[in-house]
């Protein structure tokens, strides 16, 4: 099948390196005695999406302590006796690659606790204060997939609360702070984020490697205010916002969409590898003299990334009949959606001027695949009608134009 070549493992793991080192440096200068603690030479321990957020969050420290992100990462001939742990304001304390400890009964929020290991794999809570035991329920990491690569976010985090806001449009409160329920919605799909990326490790595989060599985490939230979204200070993270109605298609196309998101992120390690020009500052209203559109040329190039690789795949999802029943007809819903965002305006700009040649290299090979998908469903999408289609494609709302029609269903990958 084809694939986009000029995204590959090798420029990302370049763009993991230059992070990696990155987060080394920062955290040297705030604690050169815990590093020590660290495989220095292990760049994963230093792409923790949370140690990222971390260091681009100044109140950190009020959040979480550094030593309960970095707890499950050292080696155990090297690890403390005990470590300085905060709960959040839900009772709940996060330590990485171990777990997460919820308090029995209420505790206070973003006070210090001691957390130990103890002998025979349990765990010791304690306060600070008195040295009272603080009885928890223990939840274990879940991972989305089977070689527990990318870890399935349970609940909230006090490092990623901030980023949640209103911004899906139709909203009257745009901007403001939004609560989201995690922990029920995550159990709720675990099955059908698994079931995706094995659909797209089978179908897929340099897609999929590529995903889950810059994707850490998944974090999946109910609110229908908020849209999916992935965020540079939280380099590695995909959060996907879900109904409990949503399907495997959802979850393929969201983990293509916010995946690639993160794929990008990784691979820009610097501004002018791609570009000429400094694509996060410049309008694209403003080459195409249109007032009216506000997005930067960084963000519709990173648009166009996602766009391309869910054409590739949709592409061929069709032409090889991959998905059956009503699993095909929401996909063909999707494939036709893509055909309002491939053409976002910089394919009326000169790319001489705004590329390098490894960027031109990237954009012209986009354009290239991401048309031929187009028109080799151009026939088939003229059947479908998508007028009642909000800003991100709602299958319920495709189904009320475009019925179902049932035909026998085969075994589907």
């Amino acid at each position: 099948m084809s694939y986009i070549t000029n995204i590959n493992l090798e420029q990302i793991n370049l763009g993991k390196a230059h992070f990696a080192e990155l987060i080394k440096i920062l955290f040297y200068k705030k604690d050169s005695v815990l590093i020590e603690l660290l495989d220095l030479d292990d760049d994963e321990i230093f792409l923790d999406p949370l140690l990222y957020a971390y260091f681009n969050d100044e109140n950190a420290e009020a959040k979480t302590t550094l030593e309960q992100l970095i707890y499950g990462y050292i080696q155990q001939e090297l690890k403390p006796t005990s470590i300085p742990i905060l709960f959040d304001e839900n009772n709940i304390a996060y330590i990485s690659r171990i777990g997460y400890f919820k308090s029995d009964h209420p505790i206070i929020p973003f006070h210090r606790y001691n957390f130990s290991e103890l002998p025979g794999g349990s765990y010791s809570i304690t306060s600070k204060d008195d040295g009272g035991s603080v009885n928890c329920t223990f939840y274990p990491i879940l991972f989305a997939d089977d070689e527990k690569k990318i870890e399935l976010v349970l609940f909230q985090h006090p490092l990623l609360k901030p980023y949640f806001s209103v911004n899906r449009p139709g909203y009257a409160n745009q901007g403001e702070p939004a609560e989201v329920q995690v922990h029920e919605i995550t159990m709720h799909h675990a099955v059908n984020i698994k079931a995706a990326l094995s659909f797209l490790n089978k179908n897929f595989n340099k897609i999929y490697n590529n995903l889950v060599a810059a994707n850490r985490k998944f974090f999946v939230f109910n609110n229908p205010e908020c849209l999916c979204f992935t965020h540079q200070n939280l380099l590695g993270i995909s959060f996907f916002s879900s109904l409990f109605e949503n399907s495997r298609v959802f979850f393929i196309e969201e983990i293509l969409h916010q995946g690639s998101h993160n794929i990008f992120n990784t691979m820009y390690y610097d501004k002018y590898l791609y570009y000429k020009i400094n694509f996060e500052n410049e309008r694209l209203g403003d080459h195409l003299k249109n007032p009216s559109e506000h997005r930067t040329l960084f963000n519709v190039f990173h648009g166009l990334v996602t766009v391309c690789h869910r054409l590739v795949c949709y592409r061929n999802i069709v032409e090889n009949e991959l998905l059956f029943g009503e699993e095909m007809h929401e996909l063909y819903g999707r494939f036709c959606d893509q055909f309002s965002r491939l053409n976002s305006g910089l394919e009326l700009l000169d790319t001489e001027m705004l590329y390098t040649a490894k960027g031109k290299a990237l954009f012209s090979e986009m354009r290239t695949l991401g048309g031929s998908a187009l028109e080799f469903f151009e026939v088939e999408r003229k059947k479908y009608d998508l007028s009642n289609q909000p800003t991100e494609f709602d299958y319920k709302a495709f189904v009320s134009l475009n019925a179902f029609e049932s035909t026998p269903v085969k075994e589907s990958n």
